[in-house]
């Protein structure tokens, strides 16, 4: 992600967005589409926040 224009523009590096994925794969909201892979799938509960019908805070943090 951190190789994208629209990525680039945020200044953030890629150190920045892995450390992201990784909270939002222990939230269940994002999971690796091939394990230990760096492509992701956005989950039903990753769904259901990103429409604004989920707090994200409530989610148990798995590590």
């Amino acid at each position: 992600m951190a190789a994208e224009l629209e990525f680039s523009q945020l200044d953030v590096d890629a150190e920045y967005i892995e450390q992201r994925c990784e909270q939002l794969e222990s939230r269940e909201l994002i999971i690796p589409i091939v394990k230990d892979g760096e492509m992701y799938e956005i989950t039903r509960w990753g769904l259901a926040y990103l429409r604004g019908d989920l707090d994200a805070g409530h989610l148990r943090v798995w590590s």
